[in-house]
This record gives C-alpha cells, structure tokens and sequence, in this order.
C-alpha cells in the first residue's frame, strides 16, 4: 500500500484498517542515564573528561526537560487532528 504524498491518499484500492487510543489514554515511558563508563587510562588523561562523564545524567535530563515541545503528534491523520499528545517532563 503506498500513500501519494500530493494527494495524501492511498494509489489503487487498498484496503486497510485504522486503530486509535481512547483520547484520554496516558502514556509514559522511563528515561534513565549513568555515568559514562571510562576505562582507568581515559580516566586519568583529562579532567574535562572525567567532569563530562559526572554531568552527562544532570545535561541528558536538563535538555529532555527544556528541548521536548509541549505537544506533538505521532502516528497518521495529522491532518484530521489525531495523534496529537501533550508531553509531562517530570523528574
């Protein structure tokens, strides 16, 4: 089945089925980080290295924070208005 990116409909006479999450479903995921792991060599060559690695979970979820828009839509229908969620950053 291929969509026509002019037309936004499917060539031929394909038939398909659609499936939608109630509008009021939550979803959620886990975003987890660590340190990075430096062998003792690595370690030892630059303190600029070694304080990268201790900031890398504060800097991943600092911009997770800041950088994730407030809304975005996943999945097809944009144009009708599906898929459009709200996105909760909490630590």
């Amino acid at each position: 089945m291929l969509v026509n990116n002019r037309t936004g409909t499917v060539d031929g006479s394909a038939l398909f089925t659609e499936e939608l999450l109630p509008s009021e479903t939550v979803m959620y995921s886990l975003v987890m980080s660590s340190k990075i792991f430096l062998d003792e060599k690595t370690r030892h060559k630059s303190e600029t290295v070694k304080a990268a690695a201790d900031d890398e979970g504060a800097y991943l979820l600092d911009t997770i924070g800041t950088k994730i828009p407030d809304y975005i839509q996943i999945g097809g229908d944009a144009t009708i208005g599906k898929g459009i969620c709200r996105v909760t950053v909490g630590v």
